[in-house]
């Protein structure tokens, strides 16, 4: 199989530097470009349960700090793709734009309690638009 780009979801959780790190890896040895996948919460709540949108600002912001810091105990550097919706929807959408050749999940963070990939794993690979790797 040949993969030159790989989409890798990610959530903003202490335990998924050493996933980040399992995942660069894994794209070192396939010699592809590695991209992380992060969702944020759907702005449509706002309206709903009169969230000031300010505060959706702060959550983006505060989730690419997260990553960025993330990223730095992991030694790595990866472009990050963040949108606002459903787990398996922004990983998809992101798979698709970069033509991506495998979606990676984590089997850490799968098992970590409340853990938001762990809940979204069955549609993220349902959704999902080439092979799935739990790593």
């Amino acid at each position: 199989m040949e993969c030159k780009s790989i989409m890798a979801a990610v959530d903003v959780a202490p335990e998924c530097v050493d996933l980040i790190r399992q995942y660069a890896k894994l794209a070192k040895s396939f010699e592809a470009k590695l991209r992380l996948a992060h969702a944020l919460p759907d702005g449509s709540a706002d309206q709903r349960y009169g969230l000031d949108p300010q505060f959706r600002m702060f959550i983006a912001k505060s989730s690419r700090e997260q990553l960025a810091a993330m990223q730095v105990q992991a030694g790595t550097d990866f472009e990050v793709c963040m949108a606002e919706g459903s787990v398996s929807k922004v990983v998809r959408d992101a798979a698709l734009h970069h033509e991506a050749d495998l979606v990676l999940l984590g089997r850490n963070t799968l098992r970590a309690p409340f853990g938001q990939l762990r809940t979204n794993a069955y549609s993220i690979i349902r959704d999902s638009p080439c092979p799935v790797l739990s790593v």
